[in-house]
């Protein structure tokens, strides 16, 4: 019973935990990224550098329209909205000297591997607090009835 008692104890102290922990990884290796579908070669890339340069009017296009052709100058992108992912090694970001505050991550079938989403960190941090909080529970339910059954010891 007394091991019981401990395991639920040390749930209880991971439920505790997981959102700051969560919160301390997300903000320490999370970054906003649009993920590449696939991507453009060396040679390609200088290319479409070359061609944007050419082809960019910066009085005529705004900046949606920049970041669209910048994007296509690296690869296609899934999607023109950025993920927030954990990226725990920075060279694995392509930032365009065009716009350096994006960031590029080729993901899945463009070589590279899935990111772990931020929201998947979340989910997790929810589950355990909640898995941590019926531990919690328990461990008060079982503290209940080892004190009853000592005081039914003691009392006889």
């Amino acid at each position: 019973m007394l091991k019981l008692i401990h395991v639920l104890l040390v749930l209880s102290a991971v439920a505790l935990l997981a959102y700051p922990v969560a919160a301390a990884v997300d903000s320490a290796y999370g970054h906003d990224v649009y993920l590449l579908a696939s991507v453009n070669s060396v040679d390609d890339v200088d290319d479409n550098r070359e061609l944007f340069e050419l082809t960019f009017d910066p009085e005529t296009d705004d900046d949606a329209a920049k970041l669209e052709q910048v994007l296509e100058i690296y690869g296609n992108v899934a999607k023109l909205e950025t993920e927030r992912v954990l990226v725990f090694d920075e060279a694995r970001l392509t930032r365009p000297p065009e716009i350096p505050e994006v960031a590029l991550l080729p993901a899945g079938s463009a070589g590279g591997d899935y990111p772990v989403q931020s929201e998947t960190v979340a989910y997790t941090a929810k589950r355990l607090t909640l898995a941590g909080l019926l531990a919690a529970i328990a461990l008060l339910a079982a503290r209940f009835f080892v004190m009853r059954r000592d005081q039914a010891a003691t009392a006889s």
